[in-house]
C-alpha cells in the first residue's frame, strides 16, 4: 500500500513541478516580449513597439508574485514532510 501512495504522491509532485515550470516559462516569455518591444521602440520611436512591452507590464509583476507563491508554498510543504511523513 505504501509504493502505491507513494507513486501517486510522486505523480502529484511531479504534475505540480511541471505546472510551475509551464508559469516560469511563460513569464520569461512575457520578459523577452515587453524588453524586445522596449528596445525597438527606444532604437526607433515608433510607438507601434510599444505595444508588446504595454500589454504584458502590468501583468508581470503579478505572475512573478505568483510563481514566487508558488514555489515557497512548494518548498515548505516538502521541508514539513521531510520532516513529519
Amino acid at each position: 500500500m505504501s509504493s502505491f501512495r507513494q507513486v501517486k504522491d510522486a505523480a502529484v509532485e511531479r504534475s505540480h513541478v511541471l505546472a510551475l515550470l509551464n508559469n516560469a516559462n511563460s513569464l520569461q516569455s512575457e520578459l523577452i516580449d515587453a524588453e524586445t518591444g522596449q528596445r525597438g521602440y527606444l532604437l526607433t520611436t515608433d510607438k507601434v513597439f510599444l505595444e508588446p512591452y504595454l500589454s504584458v507590464r502590468d501583468s508581470i509583476k503579478s505572475h512573478l508574485e505568483e510563481l514566487r507563491q508558488s514555489t515557497l508554498i512548494d518548498s515548505a510543504g516538502n521541508t514539513l514532510t521531510h520532516w513529519f511523513p
